[in-house]
């Protein structure tokens, strides 16, 4: 989801909004749906609210996995600190269709 503007808000943002229970999350900010319009393929920000390594590892392949479900050409590392890009990406706006 486009939730902040940056990776600083975005983290910062996540962690006062985690709840009891939560392990992980995902996200894009602005910036990287501004790229993902200009070509350039979407990254998916994720971690653990746990910020241990292996937990991330986990939540970044549970990503890789749900992504390439869905059917996305997606590039990752597996690396904790690398970012998932989604790549190729056609962006495209949402179509308003009149009632």
């Amino acid at each position: 989801m486009n939730f902040c503007y940056t990776v600083q808000s975005g983290d910062s943002q996540i962690h006062r909004e985690a709840r009891a229970g939560d392990t992980g999350w995902a996200y894009f900010h602005m910036q990287d749906a501004e790229r993902a319009v200009d070509g350039g393929g979407l990254c998916v920000r994720y971690g653990a609210l746990s910020n241990v390594d292996a937990e991330t590892v986990e939540v970044g392949r549970t990503i890789v996995q749900v992504l390439r479900d869905a059917g996305l050409q997606v590039v990752w590392n597996g690396r904790p600190e690398m970012v998932i890009r989604v790549t190729p990406l056609s962006w495209r706006p949402k179509l308003l269709v009149e009632e």
